[in-house]
């Protein structure tokens, strides 16, 4: 079924203009979608916390810390897949780095002198990630495997030479 127009009917049930609009518009239509997006959250989906334009910053205590490190490891032990998997969630903990950033670094970008990698220039700069020891361990580990040779990607994909995405 769908409707016209968006006209603000009184209910007696409390439903608000909007979710009389998305029950009466086309599932793939636009108006469906824009009423959606427009029908304000139920109480148990909002998120609390940081309001919007606010920086939220959250660290791991030392217990998330051990979990997580007892996670990476059983995920390592699993498969070279997940060996890719757990050294990209250490680089992303140990450099602050960006998800794409880690994931499309290219072992050629890789300073071990200055202990960095230097990505090329994008549309905001070059920015360098810089790297600690246990980031340079990590990146050692990785660089000794076999297939580290013959891919360009430093996280290697399921496809010989595809990062992971």
């Amino acid at each position: 079924m769908s409707t016209t127009s968006i006209g603000c009917r009184s209910t007696l049930s409390g439903e608000s203009c909007v979710g009389v609009a998305v029950k009466n518009a086309r599932p793939g239509g636009s108006l469906g979608l824009s009423a959606r997006w427009l029908q304000p959250m139920s109480a148990h989906r909002k998120i609390q916390g940081a309001g919007a334009g606010q920086a939220r910053q959250r660290y791991l205590s030392k217990d998330e810390l051990r979990r997580l490190g007892v996670a990476l490891g059983e995920l390592e032990a699993n498969n070279a897949h997940g060996f890719y998997a757990a050294a990209a969630i250490r680089l992303l903990l140990l450099t602050g780095a960006r998800v794409n950033e880690v994931l499309q670094a290219r072992w050629d970008w890789v300073d071990w002198d200055r202990k960095c990698i230097v990505p090329p220039d994008s549309n905001t700069g070059s920015k360098p990630i810089f790297l600690s020891d246990p980031t340079l361990a990590v990146l050692r580990d990785l660089s000794a495997r076999p297939e580290a040779a013959t891919g360009g990607f430093i996280i290697k994909g399921r496809l010989p030479g595809k990062n992971r995405s």
